[in-house]
């Protein structure tokens, strides 16, 4: 675990695939377990959370710093977990879902130098094609907001001009945004030593050949 001065890579994901596409990320960027904050933000249902424990466990986050925002204790936690983070310099922030107001709150609640959305599937096109109708909308609204800042938490922060995303798709460039396209190979190693069993089914992850796009907008 890194100290409180030192800056920190936060990652947040709340689906098995999120965090498939974190562990891509993490290795690609070369973030260290030291710097490394893994946030499992509330996931939907048990059922979802104990995947993503199992996950955790088999693509090597064991050593990694982890928060678990339950849904059932979701609201309980998120203020105590805003305090520790705002004492924290964060590097580099990766979000899984760019359209869910609960990961907004920490693209927007808390500064990082460098904002990464990794990827999410066809969520991943639907978010980016929407950003050309909509811009990068508020999914917060008023009463979240109330409610966030009685837990400390204050929407501040304006998306900044260059976001990267960290997505196999190869989205285009348009009149919004400049594209830069870096493909690179790593592989989420298949999980091995972990039981094959119908209650308990092993996930084979292997994203080859992602593309980083880093994304400008323009003015």
């Amino acid at each position: 675990m890194s100290s409180a001065a030192s800056p920190i890579n936060v990652f947040v994901a709340s689906t098995p695939l999120q965090l498939i596409s974190c562990s891509e990320a993490r290795y690609h960027y070369g973030c260290s377990a030291e710097t490394t904050l893994l946030v499992i933000a509330r996931p939907d249902n048990r059922e979802t959370e104990g995947q993503m424990a199992f996950l955790a466990d088999a693509l090597g986050w064991q050593d990694i710093e982890t928060i678990y925002l339950k849904k059932s204790s979701f609201y309980l936690r998120l203020g105590a977990v805003a305090k520790g983070l705002s004492r924290r310099k964060i590097e580099r922030l990766f979000i899984g879902n760019k359209s869910s107001w609960i990961h907004e709150v920490f693209y927007r609640g808390f500064d990082s130098e460098q904002l990464i959305f990794v990827d999410d599937g066809l969520a991943t096109v639907t978010y980016y094609h929407a950003i050309h109708d909509e811009g990068i909308a508020s999914r917060i609204s008023p009463a979240k907001k109330r409610l966030l800042r009685t837990m400390g938490i204050r929407i501040h922060r304006v998306v900044p001009d260059v976001i990267a995303f960290f997505t196999f798709f190869p989205l285009p460039s348009s009149g919004l945004f400049r594209c830069r396209f870096t493909i690179s190979r790593s592989f989420v190693e298949p999980l091995k030593h972990q039981p094959v069993t119908a209650a308990r089914r092993p996930w084979w992850g292997s994203l080859a050949s992602l593309l980083v796009v880093r994304i400008g907008l323009r003015n």
